[in-house]
């Protein structure tokens, strides 16, 4: 017999607790929380379908009282700017937190499982003492004293985010999961909210944090602050309160601002007197995902479904479980981590596309966390695409469209990135950037790209230049002259600079731009077509170098008649090398920072692999144009690549 201590009654300890206790029915179980049985912060819990049938296959019984009382829903609705825009398909299934926790608590019961309720555990020694367990289960949330206590043997990274939310309830029932976003004198407010049971629907309020101190809300009472919540939103809540049900919460207390947790390891062993004890994080206290993309519940629950079988297939070999099931549970929650840092940004930055078109917004909305694509929204809605590509790009493509740059028409946004093959070159890519020429060697450029035979293509083409070498500022600056005159002599379209590596990229990294500005004017003399740069929007260096200070140098560069940016990223530090993965199109967010700042275009490269991806950004507008990786490039043309999409969509039945 084993004894169990799940430290935690919420999704994640009450689901392993009651999993482990029917599956292992001589075990004892415990499961202790901190709250009374009827106690909960927060209204409405989502997850997915798939969760849900992930739950059928462990504990049937409980799966289908679940079922019974989940609301289910196809619409997303936004209201920005006096506009509201609706689409359909998207399938979202919530249910009240309490009422899930309600049900996953009789059910542990009715398996055997002991809950302790009201226990404000503040320790695990004295939780050792009383229980004597052979495991102990860290499922005490967001904010675990297990992780606290022992960060430095789980690694813990905790990132606290810009923004300060609240987490209402209303009678209000909104029949889609509907956001809101409503300008203030203050600054940006906005809203989360969704139906959860046949009376109630959640409504989380969230702003920036200083925009937050604006207004006072740090000096009000909770009365007060839901007051000025009602105010905000009244147009939208039809005479309807807000609620609370954390009303033991004092003043600003119940404005949280939400911790992004990652824990590099999620067991260890203690030694507790003579007896040495496993403690395993589980849910929230291992992870974190933002309540934009409502993926909390969903990790928590199959955190525990993963545990519960690897134990069974382990033979209750720790050692085993635990590594198998870090390995397992990880490239899960990497997926849902990428996905939430993107979605988490782009809630936090509101003002940054409050001058886009309200519907480019609600697309860029619908397809911030990078997790639905140009395509999967077709699959979706193919009225909401059909009209969008109407009114936006008159029925093309996105990428389809033309874009003209200093009086350069490209033909298309499809941009070839260096290395390729002379197949991939005849694609027909509205722009092919060279791969980057030194311009401190000897070599004649002319010699290393035939600008002509690149154009039969009927591609505009852009030489790139970089520097490797330290010389004195004006040999390089020299050295880039010369490189630039003969490029525009042999018929190149652009010439772009790098300043994401090497020679001037280490000194805009450096937040020392003056080389870089000088070698800009100087080509703006030396030629007469355009320049466009190439930088890092952020080496993944917090030490050497922010967007802040890019953002500074861009500015310099329109001052300089730059027009055109191709934003990419790097790491100059081994330590910080494995940080550039990040998933797919990881540098959406900087280009999406940098051109909507500033107004300026910009090109969006790095593990791009798709026209639908490059769709994606381009309609968001996050990108004006779109590096494809040449490592993914199929031999097919734009146009074959195009009719493919087309004929993909000609299958979709209405």
């Amino acid at each position: 017999m084993k004894r169990i201590v799940c430290m935690g009654g919420g999704p994640a300890g009450l689901y392993y607790g009651l999993l482990h206790k029917k599956n292992n029915p001589k075990d004892e179980v415990t499961i202790i929380d901190r709250n009374l049985p009827n106690s909960t912060f927060g209204w409405g819990v989502v997850f997915s379908d798939v969760t849900m049938q992930n739950l059928y296959k462990v504990d049937e019984k409980s799966a289908q009282i679940i079922n019974d009382a989940l609301n289910h829903w196809e619409d997303i609705e936004c209201f920005f700017q006096g506009e509201k825009h609706r689409s359909t398909g998207h399938g979202f299934i919530g249910i009240g937190r309490l009422k899930l926790l309600n049900i996953l608590q009789e059910r542990a019961a009715e398996l055997g499982v002991t809950l302790v309720y009201d226990k404000k555990f503040t320790n695990d020694e004295d939780i050792v003492k009383e229980y004597n367990p052979d495991l102990i289960i860290a499922a005490d949330g967001l904010n675990s004293i297990v992780r606290e206590k022992y960060e430095d043997d789980f690694d813990v990274d905790i990132d606290m985010r810009s923004c300060r939310f609240t987490w209402l309830g209303t009678h209000k029932l909104f029949d889609a999961f509907t956001f809101i976003f409503e300008k203030t004198k203050f600054g940006w407010m906005s809203v989360h909210a969704y139906k959860f049971d046949e009376n109630t629907s959640t409504f989380i309020v969230e702003m920036k944090e200083e925009d937050w101190y604006k207004a006072g809300l740090d000096k009000m009472s909770q009365e007060e602050a839901i007051a000025f919540c009602e105010d905000v939103f009244k147009d939208y809540l039809d005479s309807n309160k807000l609620m609370t049900n954390a009303k033991h919460l004092r003043g600003s207390a119940n404005w949280i601002k939400f911790p992004r947790i990652i824990c590099n390891k999620w067991n260890t062993y203690k030694q507790y007197g003579d007896k040495k004890i496993p403690l395993v994080l589980m849910g929230d206290s291992s992870h974190t995902a933002h309540f934009s993309i409502g993926s909390g519940t969903k990790l928590a629950l199959e955190d525990a479904i993963c545990f519960d079988r690897l134990y069974a297939e382990c033979e209750g070999n720790l050692e085993k479980v635990f590594e198998k099931y870090e390995k397992e549970r990880r490239i899960e929650v990497a997926r849902i981590k990428n996905s939430a840092r993107n979605s988490t940004w782009w809630f936090e930055q509101v003002k940054l596309h409050e001058e886009l078109d309200p519907l480019v917004y609600y697309y860029s909305m619908l397809t911030r966390s990078q997790r639905i694509s140009h395509e999967n929204l077709y699959l979706r809605d193919k009225k909401f695409i059909t009209n969008f590509e109407n009114k936006l790009t008159n029925g093309k493509l996105p990428v389809e469209d033309s874009l003209t740059i200093s009086n350069i028409k490209l033909e298309n946004r499809y941009v070839l990135d260096s290395n390729v093959s002379q197949k991939q070159l005849n694609t027909g890519a509205g722009l092919i950037l060279s791969s980057a020429f030194d311009v401190s060697s000897h070599i004649d450029i002319s010699k290393d790209y035939d600008i002509k035979a690149l154009q039969e293509s009927g591609s505009k083409i852009a030489i790139t230049l970089t520097a490797t070498q330290n010389k004195s500022n004006d040999d390089i600056i020299l050295d880039f002259e010369k490189n630039a005159i003969i490029s525009e002599k042999d018929g190149a379209d652009f010439i772009s600079i790098d300043c994401a590596s090497n020679v001037l990229g280490k000194l805009v990294n450096d937040s020392d731009y003056v080389l870089a500005i000088k070698v800009i004017n100087r080509l703006q003399n030396a030629v007469k077509i355009p320049l466009m740069i190439k930088i890092n929007a952020s080496n993944w260096d917090t030490d050497v170098a922010d967007i802040g200070d890019v953002i500074s140098f861009v500015k310099e560069l329109k001052k300089a008649n730059i027009n055109l940016v191709i934003v990419s990223s790097g790491a100059y530090s081994d330590k910080n090398m494995d940080k550039r993965s990040l998933g797919r199109v990881y540098n959406g967010c900087f280009s999406d920072e940098i051109k909507n700042s500033l107004n300026i275009s910009v090109i969006c490269i790095g593990n791009i692999s798709s026209l639908d991806e490059a769709n994606s950004l381009i309609a968001a507008a996050r990108a004006d144009l779109v590096a494809i990786d040449h490592k993914t490039i199929t031999n097919n043309s734009f146009k074959e690549q195009v009719t493919l999409i087309r004929e993909n969509r000609n299958l979709i039945k209405e």
